[in-house]
């Protein structure tokens, strides 16, 4: 079988995974007792895993909430 077409969904262009994915990312925090709004995770969006973990715990307090 001869594949003639691939289809790349870019976050958007078929499905927005976005609000799940950052609701999956809120779950993690809240789990590791990082408490963080919807909001606040939203600010994160675009970012990779590791730059989240790294923006989220600073002190044991999550960075990005002092930030404006």
């Amino acid at each position: 079988m001869k594949i003639e077409a691939v289809i790349f969904d870019m976050d958007g262009v078929l499905v927005d995974t976005e609000p799940f994915y950052m609701y999956r990312v809120r779950q993690f925090l809240d789990s590791h007792h990082i408490k963080v709004s919807m909001q606040d995770v939203y600010r994160l969006a675009g970012s990779s895993q590791k730059e989240i973990l790294k923006s989220c715990k600073v002190g044991g307090r999550p960075q990005f909430l002092s930030r404006n």
